[in-house]
């Protein structure tokens, strides 16, 4: 709501006619986007809406993909602290789930839909296509403003913007027409072949009826094969299908997947970056000298360096067509869990070394006992690890999904 011209802006998102609708006024002027997909169909989706602050150029991304953008008025359009907030509700600052005049104006009314995964950034992050994570957000230092909605009961949430050394708290409010928002439970609807939505959630307004909101149910028993060289009897189907659904892989251009493929060093940044959620950074560090632009790995190794994921080796290489050993792969794998929850996550349980042949001063001893103690491999049925042994596609897609399942837990 803005509180008299001039003063300062404020922007918000709703649904209208099932679509999405971006608006945003600098104090000056104003200006509403309204999108073209439909998303008041019961599943779940990914929305994520941009401003940049020097162009105007407002967008707005359903499931990955631009839906609609145009050029709004410019500059600063921050909340002033000092003023204030519109009639209704005296207080707040931000409302999900409705607006702030919603407590005592049944013309405001909730809305009527699921949420879950709120992040506020202070950077555009998407200028093109993308593919959504399918992980809970990660903080980083673009991060102002995160919200899981399975935190606690609903009571309080915390951001830690602009406040220094302490977080500032936010408070749930019931109210409007219909009543909300609510707090569910850690799974609010089934999901569905399109959901990209982590478990948890709050509903506002009861449920149905809004973007992602309602419910839906699945039949049958014929299980899914995405590849046709995967059938349900591999050792790997699992693992890749679970992958696949999330599109952390593709495939080939021809319809395979090949797990008894090598997987090579570019291959192996983009299951981690993909796995984990890592969108492209911008290029504030060096490339590695002999990783071209052009390269189809370019993005992935670029921010998997960027992130002190991947160092390379002494000689300033990547060596991106080479082999990933299993050593490297752990490597890999843990880094990026590491950095993707944002502390020392995967250290060793216990000081037991299951495998005679990784000693104490292998290169990737480390990683492979913290992969170990957590459950994410088991070495092979010999007792053995074999750390300079080659990874098969097949085996990168169950370290990669069983430590994704343990980042939700």
């Amino acid at each position: 709501e803005i509180w008299g011209t001039g003063e300062f802006g404020s922007y918000g998102i709703s649904l209208g006619n099932g679509k999405i609708a971006f608006g945003l006024h600098n104090g000056q002027e104003g200006t509403t986007l309204c999108g073209n997909t439909y998303v008041a169909d019961n599943l779940w989706h990914h929305v994520a809406v941009t401003r940049r602050e020097s162009t105007g150029e407002m967008r707005i991304y359903v499931d990955g993909k631009l839906d609609s953008n145009i050029y709004g008025p410019r500059g600063d359009i921050s909340y002033n602290f000092g003023g204030g907030t519109g009639g209704g509700t005296g207080l707040y600052y931000m409302v999900i789930g409705a607006s702030k005049l919603g407590v005592e104006n049944e013309n405001y009314p909730s809305y009527n839909g699921y949420f879950d995964e709120l992040r506020f950034s202070n950077s555009v992050r998407y200028t093109q296509n993308f593919t959504p994570t399918n992980i809970p957000f990660l903080t980083d230092d673009y991060t102002m403003g995160l919200y899981h909605f399975d935190e606690g009961t609903g009571i309080e949430v915390v951001d830690t913007a602009y406040v220094v050394s302490s977080p500032s708290n936010g408070f749930l409010s019931v109210g409007g027409n219909p009543a909300g928002p609510l707090w569910t439970t850690q799974t609010p609807i089934l999901p569905t072949s399109d959901d990209t939505g982590s478990s948890g959630g709050i509903t506002t307004g009861g449920g149905g009826g809004g973007g992602g909101g309602g419910s839906s149910t699945t039949t049958g028993t014929t299980q899914t094969q995405t590849f046709p060289d995967v059938p349900p009897n591999h050792t790997f189907y699992n693992y890749i299908e679970t992958l696949a659904k999330y599109k952390v892989v593709s495939g080939y251009s021809d319809g395979y997947f090949r797990p008894d493929d090598t997987v090579t060093r570019g291959q192996m940044a983009k299951f981690v970056a993909n796995g984990f959620g890592f969108i492209k950074v911008d290029e504030s560090c060096k490339r590695f000298p002999d990783v071209n632009k052009n390269s189809v790995f370019y993005d992935y190794i670029i921010t998997l360096k960027c992130k002190g994921i991947v160092t390379g080796y002494s000689d300033g290489y990547f060596k991106p067509e080479e082999p990933v050993t299993r050593g490297q792969a752990m490597k890999f794998v843990i880094n990026g869990a590491r950095t993707a929850k944002g502390d020392p996550l995967f250290l060793p349980k216990s000081g037991v070394n299951p495998f005679p042949d990784l000693p104490s001063s292998n290169t990737f001893h480390e990683y492979v006992l913290s992969a170990y103690s957590n459950s994410i491999i088991s070495g092979f049925s010999d007792g053995t690890f074999k750390p300079e042994d080659t990874v098969t596609r097949g085996a990168m897609s169950k370290m990669v999904s069983n430590t994704r399942d343990k980042l939700l837990e």
